[in-house]
């Protein structure tokens, strides 16, 4: 058996190994496995398993990191794209997509660094006028027939995109799906954090700025399925939720949701792709949407809805060009 292998370096092709008898029952694509490198020794993400090989000389796998995987199909498959379409290795695509502790090799982290996790006070939904229902109408249809689609909700401010945003997770988790809701900059991440966390549970946080103990510990809630909600900035568009159903992106037009170094990928084009190939709905949300989703939305290839009015009737501040 030959292992298709790609390692997190600016080299862009695979790189083929032979798996040992003991380790075949065991490996698989998405795992992780440590293999010789030239006089290294790298984290090496199996990608494809074949029969045979091109290469004459073929070195064996060193050892079996994982005991499941870390990467899923869907993900693979978005690494792959975004190597391609960003101009990088499948390797630095991958490695972007994952937590420094899994791309360091190792399982785990030492449980002293996490700190307890903060309660919050429950809340509950609140009553939505007619605009805000007319708007959920459509993601709720879609959430229920599995219709994978877009959709640019051009809100005024304190128009009650949030409270959309959240009535649409609640029904996604009733339908078994999880959900991923990004914010522009992490010193948003607290304020939503609070919001969510008091009306969901199972809810994780990933950022930057977190330990990496902690964040490792909320990444592998998502990949174990004991979190189906994640919050964060442009990374946590790569959370390994399972059963994928709803990709929020609140303040869509904001420019740091591009990432400036690489691979230079932008949050909104891989959460249009991800929820693509999982088959997901995306909810793009802007008082002051972005040029390429108004002009994109404007031809049909999102479905736009507008708030424009905002909740329980308040007056809009009155404003005058001088």
């Amino acid at each position: 058996m030959i292992a298709e292998i790609v390692v997190g370096l600016p080299i862009d092709k695979t790189f083929h190994y032979s798996v040992p008898a003991r380790l075949e029952d065991k490996i698989c694509a998405g795992k992780r496995v440590w293999v010789p490198f030239g006089p290294r020794r790298l984290v090496g993400y199996v990608v494809n398993l074949r029969t045979t090989s091109g290469v004459a000389e073929v070195k064996d796998v060193e050892d079996l990191i994982d005991e499941r995987p870390v990467l899923d199909e869907a993900m693979l498959k978005l690494s792959r794209w975004i190597s391609e379409y960003y101009f990088c290795s499948w390797g630095e695509a991958i490695e972007n997509c994952l937590p420094l502790t899994i791309r360091k090799g190792r399982t785990g982290v030492s449980p002293r660094k996490i700190p307890p996790e903060r309660i919050y006070e429950k809340s509950f939904d609140l009553k939505l006028n007619t605009q805000q229902r007319d708007a959920l109408s459509g993601v709720l249809q879609d959430l229920e027939k599995n219709i994978s689609s877009a959709y640019l909700l051009f809100g005024i401010t304190a128009s009650g995109k949030t409270e959309l945003y959240m009535q649409a997770i609640s029904f996604a988790l009733k339908q078994g799906k999880s959900s991923i809701v990004l914010v522009p900059e992490i010193s948003l991440t607290p304020q939503s954090t609070e919001r969510f966390k008091s009306r969901f549970d199972q809810v994780s946080v990933i950022h930057s700025r977190l330990s990496e103990g902690v964040r490792f510990r909320e990444w592998q809630k998502a990949l174990e399925g004991r979190s189906q909600i994640v919050i964060g900035p442009r990374s946590a568009v790569f959370s390994p939720v399972k059963n994928l159903g709803l990709i929020i992106m609140d303040e869509e037009h904001e420019t740091s949701y591009k990432q400036e170094e690489s691979p230079r990928y932008h949050a909104r084009e891989v959460a249009l792709k991800r929820a693509a190939l999982s088959g997901a709905i995306t909810i793009l949300g802007s008082a002051t949407p972005s040029l390429e989703s108004y002009y994109k939305a404007l031809r049909g290839e999102y479905k736009l809805v507008k708030l424009t009015e905002r909740v329980l009737k308040r007056e809009l501040p009155k404003v005058k060009i001088v």
